[in-house]
């Protein structure tokens, strides 16, 4: 492994543990805190930056961010978020510590089998350089179908309205970390061209969407932490990881077999997600409490 390849996973890996970090502790803050309506978004954001726990998992999360664009000049899209699925180990202790989460055989079963699918993406690839060329047409469509299908989850009602929404909000932070992934390579030609670049203002459009929609997801979900996590880790990388392969040409494998493993580990994931999602947790329960 080049040292250049083992800065840019080293960064992804940091940046795992401050999305988490981040995910937790906001987690933490809106439950019983201030209420997120998406209709009055500038209300909502006052509210929030007024909860001090929830800024400072805020800052975490601007943290984990900014070292993940960094780590997109070093390494290609598909290989960073693999490693950025390594979040999933932080986020199990972490829900257990800091929400007093139980876990379950399924909780464990499922969070194992997605992050070994997610980080075997990442093996056989072949693709070691940082890939930010894209084709404008291809790149359009997979953003717009995106957003589409994430529109359509937000308004899902009764009982799988959390996973709903846990889905939505990784689907358009996945969409969101394959355009920052375009615009290291627009950066290449100049500031400038980024800043006149419509693909900077999608970007922002749909991180701050996902943004709207996960703090959503979390108030919402409070007996179901960790589920709400994984669902849209999950959504996020296996979304981002296909653009990789799809739009920015990373290798799916250096050889048929390596190309059929990939595609079970999907098929993989998919399975994980179906584990994860019915599981109810009581992530604030406490024996003083429950007494």
């Amino acid at each position: 492994m080049s040292a250049h390849l083992a800065l840019g996973l080293g960064l992804a890996l940091a940046s795992a543990f401050l999305f988490n970090l981040s995910y937790m502790l906001q987690h933490q803050a809106l439950d019983g805190g201030p209420s997120v309506d998406i209709v009055h978004p500038l209300a909502t954001v006052k509210s929030l930056f007024e909860d001090k726990p929830w800024l400072i998992g805020t800052v975490a999360g601007a943290g984990g961010f900014v070292i993940h664009g960094v780590a997109l000049a070093f390494a290609p899209l598909s290989l960073v978020q693999a490693f950025l699925a390594s979040g999933l180990a932080f986020a199990v202790p972490m829900s257990v510590h800091m929400t007093g989460h139980v876990l379950t055989r399924r909780d464990t079963i499922g969070a194992t089998v997605m992050t070994s699918a997610l980080v075997l993406l990442a093996v056989g690839s072949g693709s070691h350089e940082s890939t930010n060329s894209f084709d404008t047409l291809v790149l359009g469509s997979v953003t717009a179908g995106t957003v589409i299908i994430s529109v359509l989850l937000v308004f899902v009602r009764g009982e799988r309205r959390v996973e709903a929404l846990s889905f939505a909000g990784g689907l358009l932070f996945g969409i969101s970390d394959a355009l920052i992934n375009a615009l290291v390579g627009i950066l290449k030609e100049g500031f400038v061209t980024l800043l006149v670049s419509p693909w900077l203002w999608i970007c922002v459009a749909t991180h701050l969407a996902a943004f709207f929609v996960w703090q959503r997801a979390l108030q919402e979900g409070k007996s179901k932490a960790l589920v709400t996590v994984v669902l849209m880790t999950a959504s996020t990388n296996v979304l981002a990881i296909g653009a990789g392969f799809l739009v920015f040409g990373d290798s799916l494998g250096t050889s048929p077999a390596w190309q059929a493993v990939h595609i079970a580990c999907f098929a993989a994931v998919a399975v994980a997600t179906w584990l994860l999602a019915p599981a109810q947790v009581a992530a604030t329960v406490r024996e003083a409490e429950a007494a």
